[in-house]
């Protein structure tokens, strides 16, 4: 027929063809449809809640590092980054040492690629750059979390589980820094492990096992504490068994699926390699001891119950209404784990991270705690949509109930951990690493001196400063110490040092203390100030004139002479 027909009328007919195509397509995505698809508004509101997650971690976040925790990892990267093949086994800083951090290779890596990527189209590395590949990476935890949450409980669940990790304050304000990129990496590779274990165990394909051994050996790179993550996983793929009700068929089902070949051997040889690595530094053939070495360097207790430790530690990272609602709703499913139901999964992944931290915990250890956190925000995420699914009213308003209590509870401790804000010791007060702090004056000190001093000079950090950050931002060689008790330790060390400080970094509040250990009394050279107030004094022996600089046009000037990437990846300490 179409032989028969002019080119004209051909062309008219397709046209025909493709309007009635397109009509018929349109009639079938019309709006009322899409608003009606049971899945529209979970995707809505969950875009909304990634959106105020988003918000919550990047205000604000530009500023410089305000410790050698927030530096860590972009100190690491910059020292060890490979400027050519030579340097990946050479010194003076070979780049496979960069692997060997006790925080995992993981962090080190994406940091690494993420900022050759923005360097070399050209962008300024600020701080707030280096903070975002992982800012994003923490809202992955959202999303997976949600869709957690929504397997086992229905989309209820999932809107939840994202809304509350969304405020969860330990898990906003860690997310928030680079340096601290390993906590919020081992509570999303944990929950994707977890998750692939079950499914793994529910489903037990080809595929599915692939799945799960490439989701384990993934948070094995990265969890400091894999002998809990490796029975959390037994329990994960116990919980998927099914056909069953007796106990030991379920273990004997639980061993057959866990050491299958398929399964085993990828995490059997990051294990073997990881114990390798902790044995090469033990011998000081590497740098640090990757993330088992973090085994031998943990608390310093004794085992016993330290329950008044852990309290406040609890009480900090999400507040006394917070912590309460958590431990309830987590009492609430003390029933699914009895029946061994597949829900229960995040309550025990919540006890394998928690109570660890009653058995050995000290004061002031609260980012590994984001671990337990997030579970126990699941567990509530899951008891809360189960709850607000039954028939009766009265029950579905007291989980509406709960949802609010405890979002505007979280959210508000959440803006007091990472401002300095106070809303009274009920909502809790104090800001965790990854918080917005005052400017120490640092940024703008490094700038100064890598412009006025020689690259040799020998430089003493008070006791806020340690090597991490001193690397970063002086790029000298310095005299300081990491977790210093007291302010007057790193002074005492300028009685027994082999070789005298030629540079003084000192608060204003500090100054007594440098003349009342130092050898012969430095000069004052330069004094940074913000809004006119003093914050950080720099003295030296060279014979110049006492300087002033504002610590924002310092750091400026900073991120113009030092944040392209050939100054940025450089040991070279001038632009």
């Amino acid at each position: 027929m179409l032989d028969n027909m002019s080119l004209e009328a051909q062309i008219h007919l397709f046209r025909q063809r493709v309007q009635v195509s397109w009509d018929v397509m349109l009639d079938n995505m019309s709006l009322a449809q899409v608003i009606k698809r049971p899945t529209f508004w979970y995707h809505v509101i969950l875009i909304m809640i990634l959106v105020l997650a988003a918000v919550l971690r990047l205000y604000q976040n530009d500023r410089p590092f305000a410790s050698s925790d927030h530096a860590e990892l972009a100190a690491i990267v910059t020292f060890f980054y490979p400027r050519s093949l030579a340097s990946l086994i050479e010194a003076p800083a070979p780049s496979w040492q960069a692997l060997t951090s006790v925080h995992g290779m993981v962090p080190v890596l994406i940091g690494m690629v993420a900022m050759t990527l923005v360097g070399s189209i050209g962008i300024t590395i600020t701080e707030w750059w280096w903070n975002l590949p992982f800012v994003l990476i923490s809202l992955m935890t959202l999303y997976a979390g949600a869709q957690f949450a929504k397997a086992l409980g229905g989309q209820r669940a999932g809107i939840y589980a994202a809304l509350f990790i969304s405020v969860l304050p330990i898990h906003a304000v860690t997310s928030r820094s680079s340096g601290l990129a390993h906590v919020t990496l081992m509570a999303l590779s944990q929950l994707l492990a977890l998750w692939a274990v079950l499914i793994y165990s529910e489903n037990p394909t080809r595929v599915s096992m692939r799945r799960a051994s490439l989701a384990v050996s993934f948070a094995l790179l990265i969890d400091l504490f894999f002998p809990i993550l490796l029975a959390l996983i037994c329990a994960a793929a116990g919980l998927g068994v099914r056909h069953t009700t007796s106990f030991w068929e379920r273990l004997a089902r639980t061993r057959y699926l866990l050491t299958r070949p398929g399964f085993l051997l990828l995490p059997f040889m990051i294990i073997l390699g990881n114990g390798v690595l902790m044995v090469a530094s033990r011998l000081g053939w590497a740098f640090q001891g990757g993330v088992f070495s973090r085994l031998f360097d943990g608390s310093d207790r004794q085992i016993g119950i330290y329950g008044g430790a852990f309290w406040t530690n609890a009480v900090f990272v999400v507040g006394v209404v917070g912590l309460v609602v958590l431990v309830g709703l987590a009492l609430a499913a003390l029933p699914w784990l009895l029946r061994l139901d597949r829900r229960t999964l995040p309550l025990i992944w919540a006890l394998g991270y928690l109570v660890p931290f009653v058995l050995f915990t000290r004061a002031n250890i609260t980012a590994y705690l984001v671990m337990g956190m997030v579970a126990l925000s699941l567990n509530a995420a899951l008891i809360v949509a189960d709850l607000g699914a039954r028939r009766s009213s009265w029950q579905a308003w007291g989980a509406l109930g709960l949802v609010a209590v405890l979002t505007i509870f979280l959210g508000l401790r959440t803006l007091t951990i990472i401002f300095p804000l106070n809303f009274g010791s009920v909502i809790g007060a104090g800001q965790a690493q990854g918080g917005v702090f005052p400017d120490t004056g640092l940024k703008a000190a490094g700038w100064w001196l890598r412009m006025h001093t020689s690259s040799d000079d020998l430089v003493f950090g008070d006791a806020r400063f340690e090597p991490y950050e001193l690397w970063y931002y002086v790029r000298r060689p310095s005299l300081a110490l990491t977790d210093a008790q007291r302010p007057e330790e790193p002074y005492a060390r300028l009685k027994t040092a082999a070789q005298q400080p030629r540079i003084f970094l000192v608060p204003p509040d500090r100054v007594p203390l440098l003349f009342a250990y130092v050898e012969h009394a430095p000069s004052l050279l330069l004094v940074i100030t913000d809004q006119e107030k003093p914050i950080l004094h720099i003295y030296g022996y060279q014979p110049m004139p006492v300087a002033y600089l504002d610590v924002a046009q310092g750091n400026r000037w900073f991120d113009q002479a030092f944040g392209h990437a050939a100054a940025m990846f450089s040991l070279a300490t001038t632009p």
